[in-house]
């Protein structure tokens, strides 16, 4: 019942406790459902493991061009 109504958005924040429970049910992270209820945690943002400025600098000019081309196609898209 309580499963279902967090489902149908009938309870909107459930408790640190039913959140430890369900990770516990599902095998599910913790850490993951509590910032995903907009609880805080201590635990740390994962660092990007990629930067795009410096993997240009690896390019060539036309291949960096046709990268930052390629970047404005996707935002354009985002709009």
């Amino acid at each position: 019942m309580y499963l279902s109504q967090l489902e149908n958005n009938k309870i909107f924040c459930p408790s640190p406790k039913i959140l430890y429970k369900l990770a516990r049910c599902y095998k599910a992270s913790y850490e993951y459902l509590m910032r995903f209820a907009v609880y805080p945690t201590a635990e740390k943002e994962p660092e990007p493991t990629f930067r795009l400025s410096s993997s240009l600098n690896n390019l060539t000019p036309e291949e960096r061009e046709k990268v930052l081309e390629f970047i404005q196609f996707l935002k354009s898209r985002r709009r």
